[in-house]
């Protein structure tokens, strides 16, 4: 394993256990000689995790887009700073680099981000893990979602839980990594020589009047992921809704609220979305959400965090 991405949250607002859990992995890294690739911003767990890397004379890699290249909040000290066009080109970028992918804390960008994975390895695109690094019990409810309640869609290969991996610290998550066995169904598509597939330019607003997902498919599970993330960011402003029949995506949802409590996902980001069981009343529910726009520089973000 030469190199692993890293997805993490933003928010400068995280208790000191995940604080310190993206230290740890850092630093793992550049003991081991692991490059890390990671999202290219000072923000906080991506910040930490990268800073950790570097003064522990590792290889560290950021990816941006090209419109944040002078913002300050863009990591300036990195071994190597790549510049994109796009949030999806970065995505792909970094998803390119890795031979295996780390989830530290996160909100709806890092949920984006590992479902995507999860749903690139069930359509046979890669043979690489999604691990989930799961400090004070973060991830249950996400881990719950993919592993219990998920269910392999039209043209999936399998089953989302196939990719994931569950760890407990940044030891635990290197281990499991390099142990990890990928189904034999894993990497029979090429994933250069075909597109792979995602969301970005399909829902916007010229296109589409409202975002509604109605089946806990790995496909499912990431529409809901790129909706949500691209609409706090203002990519979009349609109404997403989530019909939810037999309680499909109940521990989804309970992973959103503490997100939330925990400050990884804004308050207001829980109103750009709606839930039922009944598509007639989703369906009114959508006319009334909240059209608000999300600064997160204010609201998530806050001051870059101490190493």
């Amino acid at each position: 394993m030469q190199t692993i991405t890293v997805y993490a949250g933003s928010s400068g607002f995280a208790p000191e256990t995940h604080n310190k859990a993206a230290r740890d992995l850092g630093h793992l890294c550049g003991e081991k000689g692991i490059t890390l690739c990671y999202g290219g911003m000072n923000a906080g767990l991506m910040y930490l995790v990268a800073e950790a890397c570097r003064r522990n004379k590792g290889n560290v890699i950021g990816v941006i887009p090209g419109k944040l290249r002078d913002s300050e909040r863009v990591h300036r000290e990195l071994n190597e700073l790549i510049t994109v066009d796009t949030l999806w080109e970065r995505k792909r970028e970094m998803y390119y680099r890795a031979d295996a992918i780390f989830a530290l804390p996160g909100g709806f960008g890092t949920y984006d981000e590992v479902a995507e994975i999860l749903y690139w390895g069930v359509m046979g695109f890669h043979k690489k893990p999604m691990v989930m690094i799961n400090i004070d019990g973060y991830w249950d409810d996400f881990l719950d979602f993919f592993n219990n309640k998920v269910t392999q869609g039209v043209g999936e290969l399998g089953k989302a839980s196939d990719f994931l991996v569950a760890a407990t610290s940044a030891e635990d998550a290197i281990a499991k990594a390099e142990a990890w066995v990928a189904p034999d169904y894993a990497g029979t598509r090429d994933d250069r020589e075909e597109q792979l597939p995602h969301y970005e330019d399909a829902f916007s607003d010229e296109l589409l009047s409202s975002i509604i997902i109605y089946d806990a498919t790995a496909q499912g599970a990431y529409q809901i992921g790129t909706a949500l993330a691209l609409r706090q960011l203002g990519k979009h402003s349609l109404p997403i809704g989530i019909l939810n029949v037999n309680g499909a995506f109940d521990p989804l949802l309970k992973w959103i609220d503490d997100a939330s409590a925990a400050r990884y996902i804004t308050a207001k980001c829980t109103d750009l979305f709606a839930v039922s069981h009944d598509a007639h009343v989703l369906s009114g529910k959508l006319d009334i959400l909240s059209k608000d726009q999300i600064n997160l520089h204010d609201d998530k973000w806050g001051a870059k965090p101490e190493f």
